[in-house]
């Protein structure tokens, strides 16, 4: 297992000379972390990336600066958020003694600051380690209403600096997205160009900067950890999990010879944490992916290599059949994309006509029409203009509704009413389009809809939307075998299609019947034999 590399060490600086450093100064709890949760090697590729940027100050200290360490991470400087991080690092150097002062980040301290950014502190540090990362962004204010002989310093982040953090955090996590695997490519210098240019950055922070205001009212100043809690925990509980793969990727593996070769964040060896698509998606696009990666979608689906688009109604057409044929079948869960341009809003959403949604929903299980379907893992959730998710409640189990009649609806928020009577009841869904594909609603109303199957809003008190759809995507992200399951599933019944084609040009009923019955038999096998080829 890893240990702490003590004793004397030198490095060659950029003038080719050799520096000697102090002795490192064990410490208990970064031994414990190196010891319990890191790898020799990853323990060894640390020292050595701290070795390469760090500096002695005049009392003979080895440590890492802050010039030093915002030049090593290279983030474009409209992002503003290298000073951020090396105050959070310097802050989580001292832990479990933190300091809201400044403090030196030695490779004690480094190791505890990596350790809490990629969440490898099981066993060792028993806290939060989102509260951690919280509390080293905050400035320190006195909480006014306790009472004075009790009053407290709490944390509170500055909204500005929030919105820094996760244009960052958006940002490297469509660099992984977008960044061809080989940086010979003809496209990478472009892909580069794009990614560091004011146009993107930009776009990136006009996303997050109505969510933190969002969180953070009616203080437009401070966000303090409650409030930031209360909205993650049910939002977004993987905000910070993009610093884990960066931070491995430039500490653990990345870039320990960057001074001496190619000084850019873009040469370190990629860490993928992220699916791709196997098409180009307009509303899942790198940075609306990315943020819809901080929702609570399971680890097993975020994990995969690949999303497949299964249905796109522009290009598949808006109808029932249409949408049945591309997506019926597929065994997996899938990721429905809604698109839609407001017609009439009622609430206090602050929505007017003409306002453009992104709404969509997780269904974990295989669509069917026969009866209401879905489970608890269910997940209903807005992008804009408003990011909030509606996780699904045990109320009851009106999940997922599919027609021909009424279209899709997702929460029958009308829970008195029989199932059989929803198709004459779509204004009881929490979200519906109708069965041309092309108009819905979507509402909150906590008077009919207090034991809905999904979650009210927790921001908004009430809204009734009715909206015409743009475009309807479905992404299936159950893996390749899911995929080819369904290929083989429609396959099959393109040659059954075509084999009772040929057979109706008999014209003895009793023959047609005898071979379509023999047809269906050796079909069967056939699809049988597809099926489990495919699993093995």
């Amino acid at each position: 297992m890893g240990q702490i590399i003590s004793g004397e060490s030198q490095h060659v600086n950029s003038n080719g000379g050799i520096k000697n450093h102090t002795r490192n100064i064990p410490d208990r709890l970064s031994s414990e972390l190196l010891k319990k949760n890191f790898s020799e090697l990853e323990s060894y590729s640390l020292k050595v990336c701290f070795d390469n940027i760090c500096c002695v100050n005049e009392d003979g200290i080895t440590h890492i600066d802050e010039e030093s360490f915002v030049k090593y991470l290279n983030f474009a400087d409209d992002i503003n958020v290298g000073q951020l991080l090396f105050r959070s690092f310097t802050y989580l150097a001292n832990y479990p003694n933190v300091s809201r002062s400044p403090s030196l980040l030695t490779y004690n301290g480094l190791v505890k600051a990596i350790a809490i950014y990629c969440d490898k502190i099981k066993n060792v540090i028993d806290e939060d380690y989102s509260k951690l990362l919280f509390e080293s962004f905050a400035t320190w204010e006195d909480d006014e209403s306790l009472e004075k002989d009790t009053t407290t310093k709490l944390p509170k982040v500055k909204c500005q600096d929030l919105i820094n953090i996760l244009t960052a955090i958006v940002w490297v996590t469509t660099c992984e997205m977008l960044l061809p695997t080989n940086e010979d490519s003809g496209n990478f210098l472009e892909t580069i160009t794009y990614l560091i240019s004011d146009k993107n950055i930009s776009k990136i922070r006009g996303v997050v900067t109505p969510i933190i205001y969002s969180i953070s009212k009616p203080d437009t100043t401070y966000i303090t950890w409650s409030k930031f809690k209360s909205f993650t925990s049910r939002n977004a509980p993987n905000i910070f999990r993009s610093w884990s793969s960066f931070f491995y990727g430039q500490f653990f593996i990345g870039q320990t010879l960057s001074r001496s070769s190619k000084d850019s964040i873009f040469f370190g060896p990629s860490v993928r944490t992220w699916p791709t698509l196997d098409s180009k998606s307009n509303l899942l696009n790198p940075i609306n992916m990315a943020i819809l990666s901080w929702m609570p979608l399971p680890d097993h689906v975020i994990n995969r290599r690949q999303w497949n688009c299964l249905y796109t109604s522009t290009k598949h057409g808006c109808s029932m059949s249409s949408f049945s044929n591309q997506v019926f079948k597929y065994n997996g869960p899938t990721l429905m994309l809604i698109n839609a341009s407001v017609i009439t809003s009622n609430g206090d959403d602050n929505i007017e006509e003409d306002d453009t949604l992104l709404l969509g929903a997780y269904i974990p299980e295989h669509w069917c029409s026969s009866k209401p379907f879905g489970s608890e893992e269910c997940l209903l959730f807005e992008i804009s203009p408003t990011y909030e998710s509606f996780p699904a409640t045990n109320y009851n189990s009106n999940y997922v509704h599919y027609s021909s009649s009424f279209g899709i609806g997702f929460g029958s928020m009308d829970t008195a009413r029989k199932t059989s009577r929803l198709d004459k009841q779509s204004n009881s869904f929490f979200l519906h389009i109708d069965n041309t594909l092309q108009y819905g609603t979507y509402k909150n109303d906590p008077l009919k809809a207090s034991r809905s199957a999904y979650k009210l809003s927790a921001t908004r008190t009430s809204f009734n939307i009715e909206f015409e759809v743009l475009e309807i995507q479905v992404f299936g992200l159950g893996g390749e075998n899911a995929k080819q399951r369904q290929d083989y599933e429609k396959k099959w019944e393109e040659n059954l299609a075509a084999k009772r084609k040929v057979f109706r040009q008999y014209n003895t009923k009793s023959v047609d019947k005898e071979i379509l019955k023999i047809a269906s038999i050796i079909d069967h096998g056939y699809r049988r034999e597809v099926v489990f080829d495919s699993l093995y």
